[in-house]
This record gives structure tokens, C-alpha cells and sequence, in this order.
């Protein structure tokens, strides 16, 4: 509880600038920290699944040309743009 209250409250602030405490941000801050752990969860659940096969093309995945996104479906080419985005 302690690193989600630091988070929390080192949210949207400069050095030396007071905060107060807020429970509305404690609580937005916690509920998204149980997304990431939900999706991380997921991603892993999934990964456990794949045979050698799915291994050896999702090692092999290079997204860094336009041909290659060409064969990704609309959702796929905007995860990886938006991924190169960060």
C-alpha cells in the first residue's frame, strides 16, 4: 500500500509543491493498478498456451516496416503504432 500512496500522491506534482491527500485519487490509482495486474495476468495466461510453433513466429514478429503491418488486422496495426508511438 505504501508504493500505490507514494504513486498516488506524486501524481501531477512538482518538487517542492504540497498535495493533499486525496481518497478519490487513492482509489483511481488503485483501481488502475489492478488493470495492469488483470491484463499482465491475461498475457501471461495466454503465452502459457502457445505450442513451439506460436513461439518461434511470435519471436520471429518484426513490425518495424509497413509490410509487415499489412497483414495484421485493424486492431493489431493500431497496438503496434501505438506502441511505436512511445
Amino acid at each position: 500500500m505504501q508504493q500505490l500512496t507514494s504513486a498516488s500522491m506524486s501524481a501531477g506534482t512538482t518538487a517542492g509543491q504540497d498535495l493533499n491527500l486525496s481518497m478519490d485519487r487513492l482509489v483511481s490509482s488503485r483501481n488502475f493498478t489492478n488493470k495492469l495486474w488483470n491484463a499482465g495476468k491475461f498475457i501471461l495466461f495466454n503465452l502459457e498456451q502457445l505450442d513451439d510453433r506460436e513461439w518461434q513466429d511470435l519471436a520471429g514478429a518484426d513490425f518495424s516496416s509497413r509490410h509487415a503491418l499489412a497483414d495484421l488486422l485493424l486492431a493489431g496495426r493500431w497496438v503496434v503504432s501505438a506502441l511505436h508511438q512511445v
